[in-house]
């Protein structure tokens, strides 16, 4: 729906649905249901996880972290080439966004936590420096979300898992193109 510029929630927080924007996105998804190339396969069940090495799936439109995902339960092996590659998302017309975003990565601190300070340390190490989130990104391919993390040479370094493609170079490369989602008041998406 970002890339047809609509909205889940309007700006007071009303789901928005009901939208030329939506009905758009929703005329997609239908033609690509009724075409026969999409699997009608929950995600993460496990036909799902298995096309990641039984060739029985093309693509998977998904949230940069999928990545890590692929890897981790890849036949390969690490540090060889799986034959995946990363592609932007086609665009929904001629000169329209290749790129969308559903919500991100968070960390909270329950209120029995015992080790606040600590906790807040780690949040802060994790969210709110280059390092943390270099690490994150080496680790499980979780995309940084404090921008200046993405100038690190180990983002736009080659990846051998992707055939020495450079695929956190292409993220980064789009990242400031990601419209706004209107998020509610309770922190979910509006």
């Amino acid at each position: 729906m970002q890339q047809t510029g609509g909205q889940v929630f309007d700006g007071q927080g009303r789901i928005d649905v009901d939208s030329p924007q939506a009905q758009a996105a929703l005329d997609i998804i239908q033609k690509l249901l009724k075409s026969g190339i999409c699997s009608n396969i929950s995600a993460f069940s496990v036909e799902w996880m298995a096309g990641m090495n039984d060739d029985s799936v093309a693509t998977y439109p998904e949230a940069v972290w999928i990545g890590g995902t692929i890897e981790d339960t890849s036949t390969v092996g690490p540090g060889k080439d799986s034959g995946w590659g990363v592609f932007r998302l086609p665009a929904v017309k001629a000169g329209g966004l290749h790129v969308a975003n559903d919500g991100g990565s968070v960390l909270v601190i329950p209120a029995q936590c015992k080790q606040k300070p600590a906790a807040w340390s780690f949040v802060e190490y994790a969210l709110c420096t280059r390092e943390g989130q270099i690490a994150q990104y080496q680790k499980k391919s979780l995309f940084p979300s404090f921008l200046p993390a993405i100038q690190s040479r180990v983002v736009s370094a080659p990846d051998p898992f992707y055939g020495g493609q450079r695929i956190g170079a292409l993220f980064a490369t789009d990242v400031t193109k990601i419209p706004h989602l209107n998020m509610t008041a309770n922190g979910k998406r509006r």
